[in-house]
């Protein structure tokens, strides 16, 4: 049997930088794995040099302010990996989110017309590290030693803890998995022609000078506060937007407060001198008038103090239940308003009214009004899913021609097994569409819509491509990015 080399461990290098700040320690794991980080990153912001040097160096710099809590981390690669898949999509958020989606929507298109002969590296590469994140981890784990780092068996079966028969079995069966992922994607193929493509080019070389500036960077975290590099990086446009927010939530907050105190102190002023009224021995009735010759110079002053106070009791009460009503709606909309995207918006009180950007349609609001335009068929599939009508949603959506009739078939069955709350937005409360891609004369549009999921969870960013087909339009590829980290 092949002897793995004697080389220290992930794990060894990761202790003995913690324990002795040994530079040279984490300068091997950068050496180590540097190519697989840039490697991936480069992928996710569609081959920006500039941008996946960024990315690798926020992800061991990342590495180094963890250090502590992964020494025992079973597969470093694993956590490198997942990292720099995290980091790579909050870049392409910030920065080239636009550019990252419309070569993804092409690339898909272009893959989906190819025969599987004709599937090569360029154009699977867009979309191969997020169908790579739809597996296990044991599974991307063993898919990333053997084609990522083009280990043989015998070494991956070391890193799994397997032999190698056993190790070879695991990556088959990964593979297995990521050609039926790629298939639900309308991207077909085999898994000995995928494996294939992914012996290709998965790696690339990163730049020279790139693992020296990562070292230094993280080097520099570590004696830097997090919050001190923040502040260092903010504008003095920022520092004002800061400064203005927290000075009007104070004083929302001040006011309030005194309010609050008016009101109670002026209930329970009013509420003490009526018990002490009450509690006074009560006068021995007097001679009672004839009906309808009292009037309120004719009560006694003790009647008259109590029918004012409980008035003023009941018109205090009043205006406290006015404010917590007012306070708790204002609550409300601030709620929806964070988890919207912090952007101005209208929200939609017709049901049926068409899907426009920068408007939130509740989830009750949301009607089928048939196929015959894109905005026509986006609000369709939404209601579909608000009620659960499979039949609706499957003739709403566009079957890739690449598809033949039994695959079909089998996708539409699927859907009808799984039932509509697996589609991606059925379990939104209510959806904004935040914006529309495309002119009249467009075969193709884009709608950009956050998924509201409540308060419970947070809301997530889709892309919804619609087709035109002869009798109007359908719903195409449906893709979800991964949630904002707090």
């Amino acid at each position: 049997m092949t002897q793995v080399a004697n080389i220290p461990a992930d794990s060894e290098l990761l202790s003995s930088y913690v324990a002795t700040g040994s530079e040279g320690a984490f300068a091997e794991l950068v050496h180590r794995h540097l190519n697989l980080v840039h490697s991936a990153a480069l992928r996710q912001v569609q081959g920006d040099a500039a941008a996946a040097a960024d990315v690798a160096q926020t992800v061991f710099i990342e590495l180094a302010r963890q250090a502590s809590g992964l020494t025992r981390h079973p597969a470093l690669i694993g956590w490198l990996y997942t990292t720099t898949h995290r980091m790579a999509a909050r870049h392409v958020r910030d920065g080239i989110r636009r550019q990252c989606r419309e070569r993804d929507a092409h690339a898909m298109r272009e893959i989906q017309q190819l025969s599987e002969s004709e599937i090569d590296w360029s154009r699977l590469a867009p979309v191969l590290d997020r169908v790579m994140h739809e597996l296990a981890e044991a599974d991307r784990l063993a898919l990333l030693l053997r084609y990522f780092e083009k280990r043989p068996f015998v070494e991956v079966g070391a890193r799994l803890g397997l032999n190698e028969n056993a190790a070879r079995m695991r990556v088959d069966r990964a593979l297995d998995r990521l050609r039926g992922h790629l298939a639900d994607r309308g991207i077909t193929s085999t898994a000995s022609a995928l494996a294939l493509v992914l012996s290709g080019p998965t790696m690339v070389a990163a730049p020279a000078g790139l693992a020296a500036t990562v070292c230094q960077a993280s080097a520099f975290s570590l004696t830097t506060h997090v919050t001190t590099i923040k502040a260092i990086a903010m504008t003095k446009a920022q520092f004002g937007i800061l400064a203005t927010a927290l000075a009007a939530a104070v004083s929302l907050n001040v006011a309030q407060f005194a309010i609050n105190r008016d009101l109670r102190s002026k209930l329970d002023r009013p509420a003490s001198d009526l018990q002490s009224e009450l509690a006074r021995p009560a006068p021995q009735p007097a001679a009672r008038p004839a009906p309808g010759s009292e009037t309120s110079e004719s009560r006694p002053p003790d009647q008259t103090e109590l029918l004012r106070l409980r008035g003023k009791i009941s018109q205090l009460r009043n205006q406290l239940n006015d404010v917590s009503v007012t306070k708790s709606a204002a609550e409300n909309a601030a709620n929806l308003w964070k988890r919207l995207g912090g952007k101005p918006f209208s929200v939609e009180a017709s049901p049926g009214a068409p899907f426009v950007p920068n408007s939130y349609y509740p989830r009750d609001q949301w009607t089928a009004v048939g196929l015959n335009t894109h905005e026509a068929t986006l609000q369709t599939a939404f209601a579909a899913m608000k009620s659960g009508d499979t039949d609706l949603l499957a003739g709403a959506i566009d079957w890739k021609s690449s598809l033949t009739e039994a695959q079909k078939q089998e996708a539409i069955a699927r859907l009808k097994s799984n039932g509509t709350g697996s589609y991606p937005g059925a379990g939104a409360v209510g959806i904004k569409i935040e914006s529309l891609g495309g002119t009249l004369d467009s075969a193709n549009v884009e709608y950009v819509v956050i998924l509201d999921q409540g308060t419970d969870l947070p809301s997530l960013r889709a892309h919804y491509y619609l087709n035109r087909v002869e009798d109007g339009w359908r719903l195409g590829n449906v893709i979800v990015e991964p949630p904002s980290e707090p």
